[in-house]
């Protein structure tokens, strides 16, 4: 705890400026930052504290304290202030401060007046700029320790006990790196951020939050990024996030677990919600929490956590911390996730490249090519791939993972010999025994025995949770993954009621797992009414159904965006997807949401506008949508538009659309699409 007593300057003590880095902090946080700041610093110093967004003080700690936004690290402030009448003293984010901390760092600088002063507070540095020195540049000066620095980057470890920080790499990343280190700054003694290549904010963010930035360079391979980054940390147990990750963590809870963590690594709970407001989703382990100097990365793409050379011992923890991670990686756009798909490949293709046949390295690196092509959408080649590795040795866990990605592409294509193989290898090693009896069921029923198959399904899902076991990262099977595997089977065999009625109460418990494909075709196989559906789907299906309809039943999606609007006609975004559809598909179509969406007063989104100004459609159908819009719901403004098109259509077209507009509004005088 700071001595809160002031501090006098003597008489000799230059004037001095106090630049400490406060990143995200906020609130009681940021308050309780700078009044340990201020208390412990010379009266006479100035203080600025460099935030990231406009704060709020209090009163009392206004007066003595400055607030500076900054969006570069803070060193277009650092420039100007240095180049002032005053020393200038930056204060590392996290840094711990006793009273004359600054008096003794200004006494080791006197004579040495044209040197940057530099000395290392935990894994950062304070540095000091006398006044005589007015530039950024000039040379450095390494100080002793300063006793009235306490070292540490925000925390000293609790009780004495074990420190734990956070490493990231990232490239890239503004959009998400900031809550990523939010989350981070107050449970973590030290975060490490090693750029591999940056061309946006993502270094003066990561700054701005304290972390220590290792501007670094990419060369294809995930593990030797990480393992740079590894060798900038100096804390005992190391926790892996990614910028798409956020902590969430009882920070007493952790603390009592690092204290009694009986092993070196330990097992993390990764959570990747189906939306960016979802909290829940699917789950996975890893291994990202173990102790620094126990560990080291391996593998070019989809990198472990391996022994590092000369361990003396690695045991994995006989418990798992009361924490996991958020990822919203999966939540992004389709093409953010194709476009890591990609890079994915190409790490992996580089990597299996460059190693021999007959490299023990080979089948590991071979079976990582063949998922990263199966996640690029390349499933002949990945099938292809893993062929080359049947008979070769793999760990289990990549054997567990090569096994979940091919098997449902082996049962799509009807290979179910090579399906069988697959699931009997990856039970061996570790696979759980319900996903295991899943796909035996799926097996039977590609070889015709239906009724068989559907009854080892509905034993799996009568055995309850305990029928499942656990993987090798101690992940129970999700019996909900049997659950949907019946019904698919059941609306085959003409139990679609049954099928249906399962679905919705998963629809109900689990929003985020339950399959929109297999949810709409088991309701309307069933007899049942989307409407009614659509009346009763929680929010948290609703927008990734509009997502995900027209990929996997485009023949529903229309309709099932017009139930989601009939049921919520104050929701705008069934009305949005409706009509991005119905733009997609006829004119007649098109002009039903049209007066949907100007019902609701959405005309922006009108679909009969986007067929009038899609130049790559066939002009009659852009005439019939420009006609609709101007004699069928009266908009004005469309004569150089119809105009333009009636001078280039040809004069049957221009007939045909006369004659379907007689048919929409009949006593229309139809002079704006050519003479009668």
């Amino acid at each position: 705890m700071a001595d809160k007593s002031p501090v006098t300057a003597s008489e000799n003590t230059p004037a001095t400026t106090v630049v400490v880095h406060c990143g995200e902090l906020d609130g009681g946080r940021l308050e309780r930052r700078l009044r340990e700041v201020v208390s412990t610093t010379s009266q006479h110093a100035r203080v600025i504290a460099t935030v990231v967004a406009p704060r709020r003080l209090s009163p009392s700690t206004a007066q003595r304290c400055e607030l500076a936004v900054v969006r570069d690290g803070g060193a277009a402030l650092l420039a100007a202030e240095v180049a002032g009448p005053s020393c200038v003293l930056v204060l590392p984010f996290g840094a711990r401060t006793r009273p004359g901390w600054d008096v003794e760092v200004l006494e080791q600088l006197a004579g040495r007046g044209d040197q940057i002063g530099v000395l290392r507070v935990g894994s950062h540095h304070l540095f000091a700029y006398p006044e005589s020195v007015t530039s950024l540049d000039a040379p450095r000066l390494a100080l002793r320790p300063v006793d009235a620095l306490l070292a540490g980057t925000g925390r000293t470890s609790p009780a004495g006990g074990p420190t734990l920080g956070a490493v990231l790499i990232v490239k890239d990343e503004q959009a998400r790196l900031g809550d990523c280190l939010t989350a981070l700054v107050d449970a973590v003694d030290e975060v490490v951020v090693y750029d591999t290549g940056s061309t946006d904010d993502t270094v003066a963010i990561a700054r701005s939050a304290g972390a220590t930035v290792v501007e670094g360079y990419w060369d294809d391979d995930f593990s030797a990024a990480r393992n740079r980054a590894l060798a900038s940390a100096t804390t005992d147990w190391i926790l892996s996030v990614d910028a798409d990750e956020v902590l969430v963590a009882d920070q007493g809870a952790l603390r009592r677990w690092l204290r009694a963590a009986d092993g070196e690594l330990a097992l993390v709970r990764i959570v990747s919600p189906s939306t960016a407001a979802s909290v829940d989703g699917d789950e996975v382990r890893a291994y990202r929490l173990f102790l620094r100097t126990s560990a080291r990365w391996e593998g070019a793409l989809h990198e472990q956590v391996v022994p590092r050379e000369g361990a003396t011992k690695w045991t994995p923890c006989s418990t798992a911390p009361e924490m996991h991670l958020l990822h919203s990686g999966y939540s992004l756009g389709h093409e953010n996730v194709q476009g890591k798909a990609q890079r994915n490949l190409l790490v992996a293709e580089t990597a299996v490249r460059a190693i021999a046949e007959d490299d023990p390295r080979w089948p590991e690196a071979t079976v990582a090519y063949a998922r990263a092509l199966g996640q690029a959408g390349r499933h002949d080649e990945c099938i292809e791939v893993l062929r080359t590795v049947v008979d070769r040795e793999v760990t289990p866990g990549n054997v567990v993972q090569a096994a979940r990605g091919v098997v449902p592409l082996l049962l799509q294509r009807g290979l179910l010999h090579e399906a069988a193989q697959w699931t009997d290898r990856a039970a061996q090693v570790g696979e759980t025994r319900g996903l295991s009896a899943l796909r035996h069921a799926l097996v039977r029923y590609g070889c015709g025995e239906t009724l068989a198959a559907v009854a080892d399904l509905q034993r799996l899902v009568d055995g309850g949770r305990s029928a499942g076991d656990v993987d090798l990262w101690g992940r129970a099977f999700d019996l909900d993954m049997a659950v949907i595997a019946v019904a698919d089977l059941q609306v085959g065999i003409g139990q679609a009621h049954v099928a249906a009625t399962s679905l919705v109460q998963l629809m109900v418990a689990a929003p985020h797992k339950v399959p929109v494909s297999s949810l709409l075709q088991a309701v309307l196989a069933a007899g049942g009414d989307l409407r009614e559906l659509a009346a009763h789907v929680p929010d948290a299906l609703l927008e990734r159904s509009l997502r995900e309809a027209p990929v996997a039943v485009p023949d529903l999606a229309l309709a099932w965006s017009a139930a989601l609007a009939d049921a919520r006609p104050g929701d705008p975004r069934p009305l949005v997807a409706g009509s991005v559809l119905a733009a997609r598909t006829s004119v007649e179509v098109a002009l039903e949401w049209s007066v949907r969406v100007r019902e609701a007063g959405l005309t922006e989104i009108c679909p009969l506008r986007t067929i009038g100004a899609d130049e790559a459609l066939h002009p009659r159908a852009r005439l019939f949508a420009l006609g609709l819009l101007h004699h069928g719901l009266g908009d004005t403004g469309l004569d150089d538009q119809l105009d333009q098109l009636e001078s280039t259509a040809d004069p049957a077209d221009r007939e045909q659309v006369r004659a379907q507009l007689r048919r929409f509004v009949p006593d229309a005088v139809l002079t704006a699409v050519g003479p009668a």
